[in-house]
């Protein structure tokens, strides 16, 4: 769509895409809140309720790619509405469940239509919204996502003691028969997108430069997991334990989550989305080991909880924008990829929290999230040396256009600037720049490990876990050896 009548429909567009997004948010994470009806209500242990949420978000993270190769070609329209059909049906079987094998296999079925809809409904505002305007119609699209935080989980909730759990699934599910319609209606026919088949996406597992950009969006998510995994508890050490309080703080978090959407959405616009994204990191390296310090006057800790959950949701409109640009021939994918990532760094930073609470308690969560905010920053940095690589490459094209392929700068079979291969250079040069290369190359191959998870969780999760215990563990024994904190070892 062009023009001015692109212009007009822009703008009811995503807030729609938006409704759905808060609609698939509030059927994803409701369970959170309202594991204790199911296992009550099926007569099932509350770990064994919970095995719903590792379903889903593992679900999601395979199915998310999948979803993207098997639908690549067909109209947009189309794939978002069968999503919320989809999503609607699987939280139809959830609500008439019987058993907890039921509701778990149910479950895989939300998440499809779920891992259909989100990445692919930020493709629809990548497509519909100018460059320049990319952030903040991102950070619209997924604004619905962050207020089903604020509104649909605490909401949820309450249906789930008011009327039993199987109201809040038939909620979820007669929101998305009422978003359906109106999805269809809205959305242009003709809306152009970048086909995506099974070949697109092999291909793009195999772009390391890529794939380690992708990933940084389970290495941020794996350190805001640590700590928010048991944010119940760490409410009641500061605040107590009444169910109002602890209400107030997670409505206070989702507020937070809103307002951050909208501000790195902003900022993505204003200062790019790495920078953006930088800002994100250093302030989680500065805020989480807070947690640490326990407990918190109840109104210092509100603060903290909004400051921190304002920072832990502003990047994710600027990555959805950085993976657009990085591949603008698989958008669609790339986004794709993005929203599977979500779940795997929910995954291994939800089973880090649980090993160092069986470890130390409490006290290490906030310096346990800390340590992976700086890996994530890290992990942020080196993803941005391909960048840089490409920019050397432009500044390297020859006179004669005959020597330079302007379409293609980088040879992505090999890696190698096209310049570097089709220019006489000095010997020196080349070898610094193929040198540059395989130390990418080496570099980008960590990203394994997150891929690995999808088809080897457990294997990835026990590295993770281990790593981060090895981090913790040092950045402790420093403190304590200082002097600055006062913590005992292992368990009397």
């Amino acid at each position: 769509m062009t023009g001015s009548a692109a212009r007009v429909r822009t703008g009811p567009l995503l807030t729609l895409l938006a409704i759905g997004n808060f609609i698939v948010g509030m059927g994803a994470f409701v369970v959170i809140g309202i594991v204790s009806p199911i296992a009550d209500d099926l007569g099932v242990s509350q770990s064994s309720a919970g095995i719903v949420l590792t379903v889903y978000a593992i679900a999601y993270a395979l199915l998310s790619p999948i979803g993207a190769a098997l639908t690549g070609t067909w109209p947009r329209r189309n794939v978002l509405t069968g999503a919320l059909v989809l999503f609607g049906a699987g939280s139809v079987l959830s609500a008439l469940s019987t058993s907890v094998e039921l509701l778990t296999a149910s479950r895989v079925l939300v998440a499809f239509g779920a891992a259909l809809y989100t990445p692919l409904s930020a493709g629809v505002a990548v497509a519909v919204s100018d460059p320049e305007h990319r952030g903040r119609a991102l950070a619209r699209v997924f604004g619905g996502m962050t207020a089903a935080q604020v509104i649909g989980v605490p909401g949820g909730a309450w249906l789930a003691y008011r009327f039993g759990w199987q109201a809040t699934f038939w909620t979820a599910a007669l929101l998305a028969a009422a978003g359906t319609p109106l999805l269809y209606r809205m959305i242009p026919r003709d809306i152009s997108f970048q086909a995506t088949t099974v070949a697109t996406v092999a291909k793009a597992m195999t772009d390391l430069p890529l794939m380690f950009a992708v990933s940084f969006t389970a290495t941020i998510m794996t350190a805001v997991y640590v700590v928010f995994t048991y944010f119940g508890p760490l409410i009641e050490a500061s605040a107590g334990s009444n169910p109002e309080t602890r209400t107030f703080y997670l409505v206070l978090f989702g507020i937070g989550a809103v307002v951050g959407n909208r501000v790195g959405g902003f900022l993505s616009d204003r200062i790019g989305p790495r920078r953006t994204l930088a800002v994100v990191c250093a302030a989680h390296i500065i805020l989480m080991p807070l947690f640490s310090i326990m407990p918190w006057h109840p109104v210092l800790f509100a603060v903290l909880v909004a400051v921190w959950s304002t920072f832990g949701w502003s990047f994710m409109a600027p990555q959805q924008s950085r993976l657009a640009a990085l591949a603008p021939q698989a958008q669609s994918l790339a986004l794709a990829l993005n929203a599977a990532m979500i779940y795997v760094g929910i995954a291994i930073g939800s089973a880090i929290g649980a090993r160092l609470m069986d470890w130390q308690g409490l006290q290490v969560l906030g310096i346990a999230g800390g340590t992976m905010a700086m890996v994530a920053a890290l992990h942020l940095w080196f993803s941005g040396r391909p960048a840089h690589r490409r920019d050397h490459s432009r500044e390297l094209i020859p006179s004669n256009p005959v020597d330079f392929v302007a379409q293609d700068p980088c040879n992505a079979t090999e890696g190698f600037p096209m310049s570097e291969l089709t220019t006489s250079k000095p010997v020196a040069t080349r070898k610094r720049s193929i040198a540059k290369t395989i130390s990418w190359r080496v570099l980008g191959s960590l990203d394994t490990m997150l891929l690995g998870f999808l088809f080897t969780g457990s294997v990835a999760i026990a590295g993770s876990i281990a790593s981060a215990e090895v981090l913790t563990k040092v950045v402790l024994y420093y403190l304590h050896e200082r002097g600055w904190a006062h913590i005992k070892w292992g368990h009397d």
